[in-house]
Parts: C-alpha cells; structure tokens; sequence
C-alpha cells in the first residue's frame, strides 16, 4: 500500500495515510481513528483489521472493523481485494462480528473436512494455512489462529441448508437400523440438582442405512442425536424418516427391543429381521457356558449353518440335547419359534441383507473420530447433530467440493449484504447447564417418571374406551352420547356427570348390587359420594366404592382390573375367536386362560388362514383391537381395497 508522511505522530513516527484508512467510524462519529493492535495497516493476513474511534463531542470511544470486500466490477473470479472498500460479493463469507472471514469455496471446504471427522478448530487452522493468512515469525515458521467460534458459525449457517438439499426425502425399500452409545456426563447437573448422580451417562447416536436394491451396497439414509436408545428416542428418529409414507417393506437390526417395539408401532406393516451376527453370537455365547466350543472344527460347520434352514436348526437343537447343553438347549427353546420365522422370511425376501454390519461400520467410523477427551468437550446438541449430518453426507458420497460448494453459494446468494445473523442461536452459555448435558437430563427424569406416565396414560385410555363402549349403549337405547375429557397437562381423563343420574350409565348399573344398597339406583345422582355395595356382572366379585368413582373416574371391578385372570376375564373368555391363532410352543408358560385380554406384552401369533406365513409378535391388548392380526395378510387386504377404489 502507498504511504506517504504526513507530519509526525506521537511516537515519533510519521503517519500512514492508506488508500482504505476509515475518516468516519461506523457509527457516523467524527473525531480521531486510529489504529488498534499491534498492527500496522497492511498486516495481518487472516485477520480482519480492527480501529478505535475517539468521537468530538465526548461521548464513550469504542473500537470497530471492517470487512474484506471486492468490487462488483473487478475481481470476476471472486479472488479477495485488501483495499477496495465496497460491497461484499457472492463468493465472499458474509460479514461478521468476529474478525475472520472466509470465501465460500473455504466454507465449503472448511464444512467437507468438519464431515470427515475432523474438529471445527482443526478445520478452521488448516482452512488459514491452505488460504495463505498466516504470520511468520522470525524462523519463517509459520502460525495461524486456532479459533473456531467463526468456524461453529458457519456450521450452524449452512449445515441446515446442506442437510435439507442432500438428505433423502422418501422411505427406502430397505432399512438398517442400529445405534451406539456416546456415554457423555451432564457436567454441571449437580448445580441445578444437589440429588444429581455426577456419574449418570447418556446421549446415544441413531443411525439408518438404506436402499431400494437389494443387490446394491446401502446408503446412509439418516444419522440422528439422541438422549438414549429407549423406544421413546427410537420413535422421534423414525419419524423423521418420511413421516407420511407407507415405511419400509424390510428392516433389520439387533436383538434391542425398543427398535423391534418402534418399529411394530411406527410401520406395522414392515418385515422385521433380526441380525444374524447378533443371533449367532448369542448362539455361541450359550454354548460356551455349557463348555463346548463352537470353532471347534468338529462343530464349526453346524453352529455357521445354524439359522441357514430349518434342517440345519433342527440339527443344532439335536445337537444341545445330545450333549445335554443347558444353557444352549434353553436358549433355543425359547428362540425356537423366532428363527423359523427368520428361515420363512429370508427364503420369502432372498437376497436382503440379513446382517445390521453396514450400519455398524459408519458407527464404529464415528467411535473412532469422537474420541474420549473430544466427547467430554462437546456441549451443544444441535451443533453436533449438523456434525453428525454432514457426516452422513461424506459416507453417503456427497460431500465432494463442488456441491457443498453450490449450496454453500446458493445460500449465501439469497442474503442481503448487510444481513445480520443470530449467532447465537446454537450458543450453550458457559453459565447454565450445556445443551448435550440438558438431554441426559430430560431422558433421566423420563425415565425415573416413565412409570407413573404410563399408568396415568394407561387410565386415560381406559376412561376413554369406557366411554366409547357406554355410548354405545346409549345410541341403542336412544339417548345422548357422554363427554370424556383429557385434564390439560396431564394424561388423566373423566367423565361430566353433571345433571346426570346413575341410570343414565347402563353399564355401571349392571355392577349395582340391589340387595345390599340400602338405597334405589334410580334416586342416586352420577356424581353422588354415596359408597355404594357393587356386584361384577362377569366374576361375582363384590366391593365397595363410591357412586362418583364409577361414573366421573370410570372405575371398573377391581378383580377383573387388578388380579390375575380367572377363567373369566382372560383372552380365552373375551376373546375365544383368537385362541386359534395362540403359538402355544412359542408362548410357553403363557396360556391364554391365564392371562387378561388386556396384556400388554408382546407374544407370538400364527395366521390362521395361510401356514407359510410367518408368525409375529403383537400384545393381546392390540391383536383385540385389529380385525387382522397377520402383516401379510392385512397388506395383502389394503392392496385390494385400494385396487376396488
């Protein structure tokens, strides 16, 4: 830069007069502008150049900067002017209050490098090296900042923009499912908490690999952050995944069951397949309790062949009876009926993948690059699931300079110049608890509270159902339907009686116990607190409890409610049309006299009108409510409604 001398300063030295010397600040301020820093003004090549302004007319000084910028009419192919003062252009980094600024082929390159692994401060350092802003010293050696907070910036600019244009938008034919955990500490939990566990882990990474051929390798189709690995966190990430689809016609993961139980409640209609990795390596693991070895040559080839046919299973199980292997013999009784079904599907779905290993390699790639002390540095949830996005992209093959090039581009083109950004929208204040620690938290109390949820949950959808059943009764008779109503807040429900009296609930009414009431049901009011004598129309069990608890809370026989079931209350009796479809042997101990038409743990059916179907799990409670129990023959029945319409 051209300098000339213009009297001396107070040091003794003349004064710069640069071509971009500011005579105003950027307040409009008139008064002295002088240089701030141990700079000079052609210095500093990775740094924006930073001035203090002392105002005339006393008010507070205070110091300011201004951006690289390059003329619109020189400089076509976007290479960066140090002097020209006028408007940023497409291809250079938008303004900013830190003192960094990049092009946009450096954000992009600076976004590829953060997807392959690396930290945003060792990206940041080696996009300045490769762009020349560095400074010697006196050994020619050669230093660049390590700061990243402009770095994390522009990953929260464009990492949103390219997810949403490079992440598939539709279900695949195929699904892998599979996660890890990320056993991250809440640090600082204890403050908000004295009762804190300090050594409470969480936060877990979800991943789906996906692809419509079979005979092609799957893509990453989704890597999601969450706060564990139950079926709630399961269920939020699967529905991120074409919400509004028909699903997947194959999934495969482990033996987790809060993937098998989201993936029953998300897509009911999906092949599920449980790894064979999995499987065999539970397999071999029972053998070895039982002291055989199964690499031994002489039973190599059995145990590998295991889950082939059922021949072969046959084979193994024969093989655990004859060497009277407990462990082994046990964990294929119980197994039996889940490996056929496997054997079934994968002769029906020849050429699936069988195995959750293509998800698991990206999993243990990401292990690797978020080592111990990186893990205990991350702190924000949203930052690092942009991280685990463009991650995607990499293993996915698009994270190439060109494109994230382009979309870097096209973002940066649809803002105005003089557009200011809420930096601080994925900031974690050092002050308060980060938000990675936050999740731990709320999975934490989720789960200390999951119980009493679920039990409020499940008498909210017992009123309602009540209700259903009690106005269908009153539409036979002629009169008006009741109003049940969800307390705000919580997952409790009632009923509005008001007005109302006990005969207008006919089917509380066939509990009332005439010869020990001292009253009659016609001159009792729903919502009386008269506790009254009750009579189960179903098991004879006799109780007392007040009028208002039958009618407001929909209370039902505490036998039948609570108690195991007698004969009368269980499947059998309620259900008699579904004992045909029981897998006796799959469900042993279980039987469906001993167990309440409203259990809700899943057990094994059969289709009752095609044998080579494949058996599934479903709870009683949901079977009762399906008109079609079996996956292939409920798809095989939408398919030809849709065909009539």
């Amino acid at each position: 830069m051209d300098a000339v001398s213009a009297g001396q300063g107070r040091t003794g030295r003349p004064r710069l007069l640069g071509a971009n010397r500011p005579t105003v600040c950027s307040k409009g301020h008139k008064g002295s502008i002088t240089l701030w820093g141990r700079r000079d003004w052609t210095s500093a090549p990775y740094r924006r150049q930073r001035f203090r302004c002392i105002p005339d007319d006393g008010s507070e000084p205070h110091t300011f900067s201004l951006g690289r910028r390059r003329p619109s009419d020189a400089h076509g192919d976007g290479s960066e002017c140090l002097t020209c003062d006028v408007t940023p252009g497409v291809a250079q980094g938008p303004i900013s209050p830190p003192d960094h600024l990049h092009t946009a082929v450096e954000i992009a390159h600076l976004l590829q490098l953060v997807a392959q692994g690396m930290s945003l401060r060792r990206a940041s350092r080696t996009i300045r090296l490769e762009a020349h802003r560095y400074v010697e010293d006196g050994h020619k050696m050669r230093r660049a900042s390590r700061q990243h907070t402009l770095a994390a910036r522009y990953l929260d600019l464009f990492g949103t923009a390219i997810d949403k244009a490079l992440a598939p938008t539709r279900c695949p034919r195929i699904l892998i499912l599979d996660s890890k955990p990320l056993n991250l500490r809440a640090y600082g939990a204890e403050d908000l908490d004295p009762l804190w566990n300090p050594d409470e882990r969480g936060g877990a990474v979800l991943i789906a690999v996906g692809g419509d051929d079979p005979r092609q390798a799957m893509m990453p189709w989704r890597i999601g952050l969450a706060p564990d690995e139950t079926g709630r966190s399961w269920i939020d990430f699967l529905d991120e995944i074409d919400p509004g689809g028909d699903g997947p016609e194959w999934v495969v993961a482990d033996g987790a069951g809060a993937i098998a139980n989201a993936v029953q409640r998300r897509w009911p209609n999906a092949n599920f397949y449980s790894c064979e990795f999995h499987l065999g390596r539970l397999i071999r693991e029972r053998a070895r309790d039982d002291g055989i070895n199964p690499d031994d040559p002489a039973n190599a080839e059995l145990f590998r062949k295991a889950q082939w046919s059922n021949h072969d299973w046959d084979a193994l199980r024969a093989f655990a009876v004859a060497r009277q292997a407990v462990a082994l013999d046990g964990w294929c009784c119980t197994n039996d009926a889940l490996i056929r079904q496997q054997v079934a599907l994968h002769g029906r779905f020849f050429g699936f993948p069988r195995s959750n290993a293509a998800a698991e390699r990206i999993l243990d790639w990401i292990d690797r690059r978020f080592g111990k002390r990186r893990r205990y540095s991350l702190r924000n949830a949203g930052r690092l699931q942009l991280v685990l996005a463009l991650v995607r992209a990499y293993h996915a093959g698009q994270a190439d300079l060109g494109t994230f090039g382009g979309i870097v581009k096209a973002t940066m083109r649809d803002l105005r110049p003089d557009q200011h950004f809420a930096w601080t929208a994925r900031h974690d204040p050092r002050g308060a608890l980060c938000s990675i620690g936050q999740l731990i938290v709320d999975a934490h109390d989720r789960a200390a509270k999951g119980k009493a949820t679920y039990d409020a949950a499940a008498k909210a959808r017992s009123v309602i159902a009540s209700v259903a059943a009690l106005n269908a009764s009153l539409a036979e008779i002629g009169l008006p339907p009741m109003e049940a109503t969800v307390a705000p807040g919580r997952a409790t429900a009632s009923v509005k009686v008001k007005g109302l009296m006990l005969t207008d609930f006919p089917l509380v009414l066939r509990d009332w116990d005439t010869v020990a009431n001292s009253r009659l049901a016609s001159s009792v009011k729903a919502g009386s607190s008269y506790k009254a004598h009750w009579k189960c129309h179903r098991c004879g069990h006799t109780w007392e409890a007040e009028v208002a608890q039958r009618t407001v809370r929909q209370t039902r026989c505490q036998r039948c409610s609570t108690e195991r079931a007698d004969g009368l209350n269980a499947l059998a009796a309620v259900r008699p049309d579904l004992v045909r479809e029981w897998d006796a042997t799959a469900n042993a101990p279980l039987r469906p006299d001993r167990i309440k038409a409203t259990y809700d743990k899943t057990v094994r059916w059969t289709c009752p009108d095609d044998p080579e179907h494949p058996g599934y799990r479903m709870s009683p409670f949901t079977r009762a409510r399906l008109a079609v129990g079996c996956p292939l023959c409920r798809r095989k029945a939408m398919a030809q409604e849709r065909r009539a319409e």
